[in-house]
């Protein structure tokens, strides 16, 4: 596996001097503070896992946006008062939430197997 880009970097900003003031404070990141450190990319030749979890994540979408649909429903019946027809449409986001959480630890899994 090759070094991550941002990884590279980083590493060659180290040595850098910060640039001129023009403000009061200090308009530069350094590099240790940037969060461009801590993101990876996968590499070009790992498509197979990068389809995969593009499409994880396409579904996890797909699912939250259906939950708030069924979520901003429930809420319609609880302004009416219809509490009880609220809570049980409510519940309905449940498998769709189990779903999501399911999606989420497969793409984790495939970009932990990817990076070790």
């Amino acid at each position: 596996m090759q070094g991550s880009p941002f990884r590279e970097l980083n590493q060659k900003l180290n040595g850098r001097q910060m640039s001129k003031k023009i403000a009061h404070i200090s308009l530069d990141f350094r590099p240790t503070g940037s969060v461009s450190g801590a993101v990876e990319t996968i590499p070009h030749g790992c498509e197979h896992a990068r389809n995969h979890i593009k499409a994880h994540l396409k579904e996890m979408r797909d699912r939250l946006d259906r939950a708030a649909g069924i979520a901003k429903a429930a809420e319609t019946c609880a302004e009416v008062e219809n509490i009880q027809k609220a809570v049980e449409i409510a519940l309905d986001v449940e498998q769709l939430i189990y779903e999501v959480v399911t999606f989420l630890n497969a793409a984790s899994l495939m970009h932990r197997i990817w990076k070790s």
